[in-house]
């Protein structure tokens, strides 16, 4: 499910929106706030 969903918002989405789809991707994964906000910090 996870792969089909990335490969469709790769084929329709810009490298920039696919950056914001990583970090809520990793937040949702890690459940983590803090380590959601560090991701942003770094990009």
């Amino acid at each position: 499910m996870l792969k089909k969903f990335s490969k469709a918002l790769h084929s329709s989405l810009s490298w920039s929106n696919n950056i914001a789809l990583i970090m809520v991707t990793t937040f949702i994964l890690t459940k983590d706030m803090k380590y959601c906000l560090l991701a942003s910090s770094v990009l």
